[in-house]
């Protein structure tokens, strides 16, 4: 009866180290904050400077965000016990928890079909997981902060009233959409150091281009948000051609490489109310599907 009970006890210590110690980062952990594309999927790629999500198990012994403290004029490397290195150089982190960390990229990672990421504690660290990094790999946030639905934009009226764009705030054709997104790439002759704010340049990688409802729009600024770290904003011009609605579909690309799709409300009268509700309003050449996925997780 000993030996048995002694053995279970054995055996519940190590399963209680090795699952719930080490930190665990599964293959598809590391996904772009934006967009959140899954492992497999097309857009599953990032580039230098964008903000990362990774998920996983005992990833940092604390949960904490770094909000406005900087180490040295730079995000810092370790936060609530973690630290992340992605292709094997210290990446900043925003947030930490057991479950998620949120980083950057940093600038000087090199490109690369399977860079590794790994987290590191003080209980050690986990096994890689790798991810494409190419020169660019835009993807927009959105409201819901799921990369779909309603972008996370602004209406440029004035440098003192930049409202959100939203269905009874609507920007009208002709106006000035600020999008915000991040994945845009290295800063032409700007780029600041690893996880350190951005004082303002364009892309380095060309050309850059948007479309809402379909119909391309001039994109007067595409670039890094100055004063924020990994954020990256698109200054574009509502063409005058298309329709009143709720749910246009917005895109960017930069060299090419397309972003995931949000929507903006778009109105003459600044209420997109009085257009078709209800369903995404789909522009020349272009098609809409849904899709849904649901996942089973069984803990054994």
């Amino acid at each position: 009866m000993r030996r048995n009970v002694s053995l279970s006890f054995t055996f519940c210590v190590l399963v209680s180290a090795m699952a719930f110690s080490q930190p665990i980062l599964p293959p598809g952990g590391v996904v772009s904050a934006a967009s959140l594309y899954p492992l497999g999927a097309p857009g599953y790629q990032l580039s230098p400077g964008a903000i990362v999500s990774i998920f996983g198990s005992n990833l940092s012994t604390s949960s904490v965000g770094v909000g406005a403290t900087f180490v040295n004029g730079a995000l810092p490397t370790s936060l609530g016990g973690a630290s992340v290195t992605i292709g094997g150089v210290n990446a900043g982190l925003y947030y930490a928890s057991a479950g998620q960390i949120n980083a950057q990229v940093p600038y000087t990672v090199a490109l690369g079909p399977a860079v590794p990421v790994v987290v590191t504690t003080s209980a050690g660290s986990s096994a890689s997981s790798s991810i494409p990094i190419v020169a660019a790999a835009p993807a927009l946030f959105s409201a819901g902060q799921n990369g779909q639905g309603s972008a996370a934009a602004l209406n440029y009226v004035s440098a003192t009233n930049q409202p959100y764009n939203g269905f009874n705030v609507a920007i009208a054709p002709g106006s000035i959409l600020e999008a915000f997104g991040t994945g845009g790439g290295s800063l032409g002759g700007s780029t600041p150091q690893n996880g350190a704010p951005c004082g303002g340049g364009q892309f380095s990688s060309t050309p850059v281009t948007a479309t809402i409802g379909g119909v391309n729009a001039s994109v007067q600024y595409a670039g890094c948000a100055p004063g924020f770290v990994g954020l990256d904003q698109w200054n574009i011009v509502v063409p005058n051609s298309i329709p009143s609605g709720c749910y246009l579909p917005l895109q960017v690309s930069v060299n090419g490489v397309v972003s995931n799709t949000v929507t903006i409300a778009v109105a003459l009268n600044n209420n997109c109310s009085s257009a078709l509700t209800g369903q995404i309003q789909v522009g020349p050449n272009q098609s809409q599907a849904v899709f849904t996925m649901n996942h089973l997780a069984i803990n054994v």
